[in-house]
């Protein structure tokens, strides 16, 4: 269980970092991830699948957003950990936003991540572990 928190970790490091080769090493094959309409942040894609597609995720992050970051913690919870955090978005310092987040999120038999649901509160992401 720790090793799967520490993916989990070095991921949303990866992603706070803007480095598309760590993220997609961390990633599954099948890797699936969307973000729901409650977190407000401008992406062209809210759902993308595939390294490929997660690399495509980080660059859009990076032309529109060029300075972001991610203050994390990473909760077991059965089969699926749920990342709490906030995030934050700027063209500038003194251009751009941040956020809540809570991501649902699930590893594969091999340890990679492969699905991400984030959610705009704990409650939205209780509903999607309901599921």
């Amino acid at each position: 269980m720790s090793q799967d928190v520490e993916t989990i970790r070095q991921f949303f490091e990866a992603m706070s970092r803007l480095d598309p080769d760590a993220a997609c090493s961390l990633a599954s094959e099948g890797y699936e991830s969307s973000i729901a309409r409650s977190v407000s942040l401008g992406l062209v894609q809210r759902r993308v699948r595939g390294r490929d597609g997660l690399r495509g995720r980080i660059e859009e992050l990076a032309e529109g957003w060029p300075i972001y970051e991610i203050d994390f913690t990473v909760e077991p919870r059965g089969a699926v950990f749920l990342v709490r955090g906030r995030y934050a978005a700027y063209q500038d310092r003194h251009g751009g936003h941040d956020a809540p987040f809570v991501s649902v999120v699930r590893l594969d038999d091999e340890g990679k991540v492969s699905t991400i649901l984030s959610c705009g509160s704990e409650r939205e992401a209780g509903r999607a572990l309901a599921l």
